[in-house]
């Protein structure tokens, strides 16, 4: 998948909410992820700065790395040991859709979300240095209402940030409070397959 950006330096930082995988969580605004996601890594560095083949092993945990989480073979933990995170609703590794070991976390697209870290955790606040976000997701159903996959979002405050999937055109995109979408894929993503 390649990504398009008019990109300008945009402050990235923590907004008194807990980081969350898979929805929001808060009231109105849960945008709740349908499908699988594994192999989620945030580093504090730009970890592809050239061309790059696609990985075809699982994520590891290199310098700066913040969050390592595979989520296979039964485990849901941060293989970085850096962040505590907690599960809310009926969050499970499933078998289904496997991309590295034995499954991936499952996602049902209603109540299911990770929560990472703590309020404001100063290892996922990047403010105006590079950093990196990155996993690997596969789809159920028809995208709908902005699926978020990873945010540290809690509304309106500057530097809020999430990545998520838009309906409009099934694209994965990088918004951040207050400047929008600053970087969107120009792939669309289709239900049942890993990207």
């Amino acid at each position: 998948m390649s990504l398009s950006a008019a990109w300008s330096s945009v402050a990235v930082n923590g907004t008194g909410y807990t980081p969350k995988i898979g929805g929001l969580g808060f009231s109105g605004y849960n945008h709740y992820f349908n499908g699988y996601i594994t192999g989620l890594r945030v580093a504090r560095s730009a970890l592809y700065t050239a061309a790059f083949s696609v990985p075809t092993s699982a994520p590891t945990n290199v310098s700066n790395t913040v969050l390592l989480s595979n989520f296979a073979n039964g485990i849901i933990s941060d293989r970085s040991r850096n962040l505590n995170i907690a599960t809310i609703g009926n969050v499970s590794i499933s078998s289904d859709a496997a991309k590295f070991g034995s499954g991936s976390l499952s996602f049902n697209g209603s109540n299911t979300i990770l929560a990472i870290g703590a309020i404001a955790d100063p290892r996922l606040n990047f403010g105006s240095r590079d950093f990196t976000i990155e996993a690997w997701i596969n789809t159920t159903g028809t995208i709908t209402g902005n699926w978020c996959i990873y945010a540290n979002f809690g509304g309106a405050r500057s530097g809020a940030h999430l990545l998520r999937l838009l309906s409009s055109g099934s694209k994965v995109a990088f918004y951040s409070y207050p400047s929008g979408d600053i970087v969107t894929s120009t792939t669309s993503i289709s239900s049942g397959t890993w990207y």
